[in-house]
């Protein structure tokens, strides 16, 4: 399936194992139409069965 997130990585740490997932929206209502998308809820779906996962959504702002 191609990811329906525009300008979206998937990071890895290089120690423990950790992964981010990092997207660059153009608007909060852009972030908030999909995380209420079927899309959205199909990706927790598949992912809350890995063993530890976790998710946190933050926001940040540019430093110009």
């Amino acid at each position: 399936m191609p990811c329906p997130v525009p300008r979206w990585r998937l990071l890895r740490a290089r120690e423990r194992g950790e992964f981010i997932s990092y997207s660059e929206w153009e608007t909060e209502a852009d972030i908030e139409r999909y995380m209420n998308s079927a899309a959205h809820k199909q990706i927790v779906s598949q992912t809350r069965s890995v063993k530890g996962a976790s998710a946190v959504v933050k926001l940040y702002d540019p430093v110009n």
